[in-house]
């Protein structure tokens, strides 16, 4: 491949920050691209988007196994108590530790710290959504800790003997990609050199720590995780998107993803709500994943800022069993939709958004 990745350095940051939900946003619908992930736009009033809230907060009780495992069973507390703040926030992180007690058994300890960052994710329950309410998520994410394999999978980080050191937890990805290829769209040329960003759930050792190859873990929640779920990542370019980054992150060649499913509600047969989905990516796969980087780009800045003429992918208008807000604004004449975009309301995307910070 004529491909070049790198993490970013600092003489490049100023650069505009694409990521998978931005470029597949464009992908989807152009308008609906460039007017929510280009332009930060949002209806006033669209309502909550409760599949994306659930899964916002299981992630964080996922987030939470993970650093219970990295001061328990890898031990390595100095790690945990360093990341864990920066995670979640300081004040989150010390009601969480405050929930594990001596004389707990060490079970009981982990679900009440899992439970204790659910809590305190800022989710709440819908009237109109029974199927999310708080009480399935706790259900969720308890049968979730139940099949996690504590020694299994150590968590990656960067130094042992040095605490501040990275830690395979809710990892930033921020990366460059520089291709010496020509990409185009409908004959739009775009530049060859993209900032690419994201944030991965988990990076651990497959295996004994630090003799094993490492392995991505990324965490789904969904309402049924049957065939066509599992088939979707054998092509999913977010996966891909993720072992780069481990790579470039870790300095070693990482290839291997595991999907795990959290189903939400958990279904009314016992034990399948938990899926774990292996995903391979060999070159032809960051091959192909690259070209649509780049094909997904030149769509984008054509059309960035300039959502009236950008196309109107019709059957998109309804996405996650719920219609797109921007319904509306499409519906409407060129005079109507500048009307409506001055009345639209600021909601910022940023994909290396630091959680905790904004709890502090």
């Amino acid at each position: 491949m004529n491909v070049r990745i790198y993490e970013t350095p600092d003489s490049m940051k100023h650069m505009t920050i694409y990521d998978h939900t931005r470029l597949s946003a464009v992908d989807t619908c152009p308008t609906w691209g460039v007017l929510r992930y280009g332009m930060n736009k949002n209806i006033q009033g669209a309502g909550r988007a409760m599949a994306l809230e659930a899964g916002a907060a299981c992630h964080d009780a996922f987030a939470a196994i993970r650093f219970y495992q990295l001061q328990t069973t890898d031990r390595l507390p100095e790690h945990s108590a360093h990341w864990g703040p920066r995670v979640f926030g300081s004040q989150r992180w010390q009601s969480m530790c405050a929930t594990t007690k001596s004389g707990n058994t060490d079970s009981a300890n982990a679900v009440n710290f899992m439970l204790e960052a659910l809590g305190t994710s800022g989710y709440y329950d819908d009237p109109d959504d029974k199927r999310r309410s708080m009480s399935n998520l706790e259900a969720t994410c308890i049968e979730y800790l139940n099949k996690w394999d504590w020694s299994r999978y150590p968590v990656w980080v960067d130094d042992v003997n040095d605490p501040t050191a990275r830690v395979g937890i809710e990892v930033p990805i921020d990366m460059i990609i520089e291709s010496g290829e020509e990409h185009a769209t409908d004959g739009f040329i775009v530049a060859q050199r993209i900032r690419y960003c994201g944030r991965m759930d988990g990076l651990h050792w497959n295996g004994p720590r630090d003799v094993s190859p490492l392995i991505v873990h990324e965490n789904k929640t969904g309402g049924r995780l049957d065939l066509a779920w599992r088939m979707s990542f054998l092509m999913s370019h977010q996966v891909t998107g993720y072992t780069q980054g481990a790579s470039v992150i870790s300095g070693q060649l990482v290839k291997r993803a595991i999907v795990i499913g959290a189903q939400l509600p958990l279904p009314r047969e016992y034990g399948n709500g938990i899926v774990y989905e292996n995903a391979i990516r060999e070159h032809y796969h960051v091959k192909r994943w690259t070209d649509w980087i780049f094909q997904a780009l030149a769509q984008y800045v054509r059309y960035n800022h300039d959502p009236i003429n950008a196309p109107k992918f019709t059957h998109s208008c309804n996405r996650y069993f719920r219609p797109c807000p921007f319904i509306p604004f499409c519906y409407e004449d060129d005079d109507g939709m500048k009307n409506m975009i001055e009345q639209m309301v600021d909601d910022i995307w940023n994909p290396l958004h630091d959680p905790g910070k904004a709890s502090e």
